[in-house]
């Protein structure tokens, strides 16, 4: 009786490995984290780029196979130059919130590529060429798609890395009033945990320890 008690916690304990590997962004997982990206404002003028980054927190959820629901909300600073003389190295401070549906392509790998698209809701400080602040509208939309990969440590962590471009619906985010809306690209690195129902190998053991005691 205990060779078989043995032999079966053993298997459960087998089937819980195998399950680690090979379902990592299976049906009903969430991940909760935290991310950190480097912006670069593209514009749509003669203001001069540089990098700037945002940070705060990573959302994902996988209601099927091969689909994912992912979200985003931080803060972020884009940076630039003005193109009045003297020239200054201003700041564009935005809080938002997005969210995207992703394509993962290998939903059940240690590695998961997937591409995705969505849009996110800002609130930003509008900026004259000189850099000053321009009274107005701070409310915008950005329209955003890019790549990534999802690098899986185990069932419960992975390493998000990812690009993106990110079209916007203004053109004061570096001072240029020109028609054109401004962008800027975004590349940056996600680290989750993940939380997912074990329930079905949870009653499996609790009824094998009541057999057992019988």
């Amino acid at each position: 009786m205990r060779t078989l008690q043995r032999c079966t916690i053993v298997l459960l304990v087998c089937a819980v490995a195998v399950t680690s590997l090979f379902t990592q962004t299976r049906s009903g997982k969430l991940g909760i984290g935290v991310s950190g990206n480097l912006d670069y404002i593209l514009g749509d003028g003669k203001a001069q780029s540089k990098l700037g980054g945002d940070g705060g927190a990573s959302l994902f959820y996988s209601p099927t196979n091969y689909l994912g629901l992912r979200a985003n909300f931080g803060i972020g600073k884009l940076r630039w130059e003005t193109v009045t003389i003297p020239k200054r190295t201003k700041i564009t401070d935005y809080l938002y919130g997005g969210g995207y549906i992703s394509l993962d392509m290998s939903p059940t790998s240690v590695l998961n590529p997937f591409i995705f698209g969505g849009g996110a809701v800002v609130f930003f400080t509008p900026r004259r060429a000189d850099g000053t602040f321009k009274p107005g509208n701070i409310f915008d939309i950005h329209i955003s798609g890019g790549a990534g990969v999802d690098y899986f440590l185990s069932e419960f962590w992975s390493i998000t890395f990812k690009g993106e471009y990110v079209y916007t619906g203004s053109r004061y985010y570096n001072g240029d009033d020109t028609s054109g809306k401004d962008s800027f690209l975004r590349a940056g690195v996600e680290i989750r945990y993940y939380f997912f129902d074990q329930s079905v190998i949870k009653k499996l053991l609790d009824a094998l320890k009541e057999r057992y005691k019988k």
